[in-house]
């Protein structure tokens, strides 16, 4: 996999064009579904929380919350990246623990589960 991202002169790897777009082009996807994901949660939980018995102040707040802590984490990405994973594999690990993330609240919010427990892990 690495020979894919790296070619080796001399006794250090350099990274390849190919390696550079493949990883570009790696990013822009995790973004863009992490926007996605990001904004659908985002304009939908309020009235998903208020449907579930919360108030209208409750889930308001909640939503904000949400809001704060998502920015928030970005914080401790960038912290992780640089003391310890790296970058590449810190935009791995995270995009796993978003999936894992998305998939618990989309089956905590499915018409037969409704779980808000769940759905606040997710």
């Amino acid at each position: 996999l690495a020979q894919a991202f790296l070619r080796q002169s001399g006794t250090r790897f350099v990274p390849t064009l190919h390696g550079m777009v493949l990883s570009a082009a790696f990013i822009i996807v995790i973004e863009f579904c992490e926007r996605v994901g990001y904004y659908t949660f985002q304009s939908t939980q309020k009235s998903w929380l208020q449907n579930q018995g919360y108030s209208n102040a409750s889930s308001s707040s909640m939503n904000q919350i949400f809001g704060l802590l998502s920015y928030i984490s970005c914080f401790f990405g960038g912290w992780l990246a640089e003391t310890s994973l790296g970058r590449y594999w810190t935009i791995m690990a995270l995009c796993v623990v978003y999936v894992v993330g998305c998939f618990l609240a989309a089956i905590a919010a499915h018409a037969n589960i409704e779980n808000v427990s769940l759905y606040l892990v997710g």
